[in-house]
């Protein structure tokens, strides 16, 4: 038992873990993979453990991801053995906004089979002769995932740019509409998916505050409905 316990918060990835090295703190929370894989290295003990926090990218519906076809590409694209790889093994596969053990987990919910070769066909559906440009934002760190999005992406027809952003930029980069494909995580605190749901799924709305998170431009006034009715 501790007499005092302190808690910091650093919102700088990189300065929460200086912090730790120098000694300034005791205990460090939601180490990144890469991270934790230079820790371990240096001798600290590293625990881990099943998370409440799902990360995922989003596609910006306003722009040429209006299309369902080339969202599916893009999901039949992606090999997440590889994304593992890259996590250095503290990871599992999520099929679903939230994680299991979350209220609002259906375990009947599949991901699309990876399949880059279908990929390929439903982008040629949408443009036969030329490559489809779409703009990756990334936050700064994940360069890696970048270049493995990249080529992924470039192998069944389109043609990736990469921008990287602080995160005093990050948020905004995407509510600005400035890629079309981004990278968000969001861990269920409440210990139910509905928050999500009323954050990052339902239409954007000033006046009742749901939406706030929906950055993606996502809507559909029957999902829309179907959460607001489950909030009575």
């Amino acid at each position: 038992s501790y007499d005092r316990i302190s808690l910091k918060s650093i919102s700088s990835r990189d300065e929460r873990t200086e912090a730790f090295v120098k000694g300034e703190i005791d205990l460090l929370a939601s180490v990144p993979p890469t991270d934790a894989l230079s820790l371990e290295k240096a001798n600290y003990k590293i625990l881990a453990v099943p998370g409440i926090e799902v990360n995922f990218l989003g596609f910006n519906m306003d722009t040429i991801f209006q299309n369902k076809r080339l969202r599916e590409a893009v999901s039949r694209a992606l090999n997440p053995e590889v994304f593992l790889g890259l996590l250095e093994g503290y990871g599992r596969i999520a099929h679903q906004f939230v994680s299991s053990g979350v209220s609002g987990f259906d375990p009947d919910i599949r991901r699309f089979d990876y399949d880059p070769e279908q990929a390929k066909r439903l982008v040629k559906q949408v443009s036969k002769f030329e490559t489809i440009p779409v703009r990756i934002g990334l936050p700064e760190g994940l360069e890696k995932i970048g270049d493995s999005l990249q080529k992924q992406l470039e192998f069944i027809g389109f043609y990736p740019a990469v921008s990287y952003f602080s995160e005093n930029q990050y948020r905004s980069a995407i509510m600005t509409g400035k890629v079309d494909l981004f990278f968000f995580g969001w861990k269920s605190e409440s210990g139910t998916a509905l928050e999500f749901l009323q954050s990052a799924v339902h239409s954007r709305d000033v006046e009742s505050g749901f939406g706030n998170d929906n950055l993606g431009n996502y809507s559909s006034s029957q999902i829309d409905f179907s959460i607001e009715d489950s909030l009575e």
